[in-house]
């Protein structure tokens, strides 16, 4: 069956209703997610949301989830069918199964992105109306109204590659134990966890798919992170709170570009491992995710605003639209004795008006009082390991630990 028959007839209307960026062609690079999401244009908006008031104002409907389906399918469709429209010259040049080839691969991925996509929604039908506390087993979500953005963004696109840098077993080497894992061993050292004692308490801002998160609360740690976008807390929350199984996605089916192989394009992986919520639910382990704006809800004075110690920011610290509204929040958090650890880039936006070399960044920390126990260059791959594609998304990153002390008089 040609990819023209197996069109949605959906598809059309999006076409017609859909913003232009919405298609715009798919770029070399694997653009991480950030806290920038309330910039851009919805696809999750709070005036599609349905007339019932018990729905959670922080997740998805099932028509959201759809469009953004769609969406992705639409890109995948247009790209592989611009690709298999040959002239006779083009033609005349490639095998006589560079269609039938193309053709199969692309389909088995839309078919188990489609699959994930369904279990979610039946999901959301499933816990419809239910008692949120006694659903929220292992993430427990606290939305803060005041806090909501009014428009929720993010691509099914965005939200695989996140899967696979989260859950899926190709990243568990680069991402967990070269990153994750590093940084919790670096608040063990700092923090550690004593028997008989409350744990300390971790704060992870931007979390996504948490699962730094995860590995702090596997740690023993009192954790409670914070995400902003609508499709990534509902996707957080299924995979916590619901998730017992594996499910097949194809996390770079999209990506036309930069390829070596199509079984590098159209690969397919089993997300999420291992499976959270078996794992916390056998050692009786929990956390906490609000939703909402970061600066909003935890500046002082701001309905979530309480005191940690420490901050675990992770690929976070570049994606401010107020470079001081981030350190003023996070510095507020923070007791004496505080710690703050970091890891990422300074891949600021453009239009940041105060962008700063790490080395000012460093001194604005230790004007602030803060006195940097560790300091070093990673060189890390954002998801799938180098060698694996033609490009890489990958950072010289900086991995920094940094105690508060007694801020220095003006």
């Amino acid at each position: 069956m040609r990819l023209e028959v197996i069109w949605k007839p959906a598809v059309a209307v999006l076409l017609l209703l859909a913003p232009a960026s919405a298609f715009l062609p798919v770029t070399p690079t694997l653009h991480r997610a950030s806290a920038r999401i309330q910039r851009a244009a919805p696809i999750c908006s709070t005036a599609q949301r349905p007339a019932a008031p018990e729905w959670p104002l922080w997740q998805c409907t099932q028509e959201e989830l759809t469009q953004t389906l769609f969406r992705n399918e639409f890109v995948v469709d247009s790209n592989a069918l611009d690709s298999t429209k040959l002239t006779e010259r083009e033609a005349a040049f490639l095998p006589d199964d560079f269609f039938q080839r193309r053709e199969k691969k692309a389909l088995s991925s839309r078919q188990a992105n489609a699959a994930l996509l369904q279990d979610i929604k039946a999901y959301l039908d499933d816990t419809e109306g239910m008692d949120r506390e006694e659903h929220e087993k292992v993430l427990k979500i606290r939305p803060h109204p005041e806090a909501l953005g009014k428009d929720y963004y993010s691509t099914l696109s965005a939200v695989l590659l996140h899967l696979l840098r989260d859950w899926g077993p190709e990243c568990e080497d680069n991402v967990v134990k070269e990153m994750y894992e590093p940084m919790v061993n670096e608040l063990l050292k700092h923090k550690p966890i004593t028997a008989g004692e409350k744990p300390p308490t971790v704060f992870v801002p931007g979390s996504g798919l948490s699962r730094l998160p995860y590995e702090l609360m596997m740690a023993g740690y009192d954790v409670e992170c914070n995400e902003n976008s609508k499709i990534f807390v509902t996707l957080a929350d299924y995979i916590f709170n619901h998730c017992s199984k594996t499910q097949s996605i194809s996390p770079m089916s999209h990506i036309f570009v930069e390829n070596m192989r199509l079984s590098d394009q159209f690969f397919q992986t089993q997300i999420p491992s291992p499976l959270p919520r078996a794992e916390a639910l056998a050692q009786d382990k929990h956390m906490t995710m609000s939703v909402g704006d970061m600066v909003e809800i935890y500046q002082k004075g701001g309905s979530g605003h309480r005191k940690v110690d420490c901050v675990m920011t992770c690929f976070f610290i570049d994606t401010c639209d107020d470079l001081i509204d981030y350190v003023e929040t996070i510095d507020n958090m923070l007791n004496e004795g505080g710690v703050w650890i970091n890891f990422g880039p300074l891949n600021y936006q453009p239009t940041l008006k105060l962008k700063l070399v790490w080395e000012e960044m460093r001194a604005l920390w230790e004007h602030l009082g803060y006195d940097f126990v560790q300091e070093s260059r990673v060189d890390h791959c954002y998801n799938l390991k180098h060698g694996i594609r033609l490009h890489t998304e990958r950072y010289d990153a900086v991995f920094s630990t940094a105690i508060k002390g007694t801020r220095k008089a003006a």
